[in-house]
């Protein structure tokens, strides 16, 4: 590698740590704004070239709206407390650019060596950090007490942020595709990715994170009924088992499921949704406080969407980061932030 990729290596994985390695953020007092304006700044300065990327211009268009939207003092609905607008919008970008300037780099280069040394090393840090994730888990019977007793009370050092803990179940589905490549070749790689992907199981578990529970899940079954001969009979399974699902679900077998596990979450922040669950497949309709209030959150964000499609009302539900950004600030803002994702 040249000395320029070497830079850009040693600061997109100091920038990693300070973001997936809690411990190493508690222990240095770092100002906010640093790591990111630092890492951005450098690599912009080592590869310009990147800003007239797709990415760069479409992030570079909703800093545009947002900027414009400050000026004519638009409320910006993008969730990051109660901070002024003016503020909120330097946040909001300190957010999205080491990433995007992270990844263009990488792409642009296309150095295989180089993206391997990153993955690879990211994902070495990301277990090791779980050297203190479990301690705490221990401790707190579950990250997520951690969490409420971090709020509560005191700080607790080296603890995953509520959005980090989010964030793990991304790392699932690679893990997936590790064990599912390496599950005919002989040798000890399979079982390394099997563990790895029993280590990290067992971290989202801990988190108490409803939704990522629900996405390991499906991740999961994934691994199991996906094959690469996507042919017709494989096709007629998953057909047949939609049926049989259908039948289990008539016959109140998700009922019993749901019975099941409930004493393992209970007094945790699971448990209320899984008896509204119950409630709402034991009644054939959605009810609850967890499921109605969140679709009712939804709904205003929704509702201020359809009578502002360009531009959306300040009134959102404050719930869903789509759906804030769709109806708090119309498409206008939506389109160009969904399209870095997609770009």
């Amino acid at each position: 590698m040249s000395r320029g990729q070497k830079v850009f290596l040693f600061l997109s994985l100091l920038y990693t740590i300070y973001i997936i390695f809690p411990l190493f953020s508690d222990m240095f007092a770092i100002p906010v704004w640093l790591p990111s304006m630092a890492t951005s700044g450098i690599i912009l300065y080592l590869y310009p070239k990147i800003l007239r990327n797709k990415l760069f211009v479409w992030a570079g268009s909703y800093a545009l709206v947002l900027a414009i939207y400050v000026i004519v003092g638009k409320p910006l609905n993008i969730g990051i407390g109660t901070v002024a607008d003016s503020k909120k919008i330097f946040i909001e970008i300190a957010y999205i650019l080491p990433t995007i300037t992270i990844f263009s780099a990488l792409l642009d280069k296309k150095n295989v060596i180089l993206i391997n040394k990153y993955i690879l090393s990211s994902t070495i840090i990301f277990f090791l950090s779980f050297i203190i994730a479990y301690p705490l888990m221990t401790r707190y019977n579950s990250l997520r007490d951690a969490l409420a007793e971090d709020r509560a009370n005191f700080k607790v050092v080296g603890l995953p942020s509520y959005q980090l803990m989010h964030a793990y179940t991304f790392l699932v589905p690679s893990l997936c595709y590790g064990v599912k490549m390496m599950w005919d070749v002989k040798g000890y790689l399979k079982y390394i990715f099997m563990g790895m992907l029993a280590i990290w199981c067992v971290i989202i578990n801990s988190t108490y994170v409803t939704t990522s529970l629900v996405l390991l899940f499906f991740s999961l079954a994934f691994l199991v009924l996906y094959t690469e001969k996507m042919n017709v009979p494989n096709f007629l399974l998953y057909f047949f088992i939609l049926i049989i699902i259908f039948l289990l679900y008539t016959a109140g077998f998700f009922v019993d499921v749901v019975d099941y596990i409930l004493p393992y979450f209970s007094d945790t922040t699971v448990e209320p949704k899984l008896l509204d669950l119950k409630r709402s497949l034991l009644q054939n309709e959605l009810t609850g406080d967890t499921i109605v209030g969140r679709q009712n959150l939804h709904y205003i964000s929704l509702s201020s969407f359809f009578a502002n499609p360009i531009f959306g009302t300040s009134e959102v539900g404050g719930h869903s980061s789509l759906l804030d950004r769709l109806g708090g600030m119309g498409l206008l803002a939506f389109i160009p932030w969904i399209m870095i994702f997609i770009t």
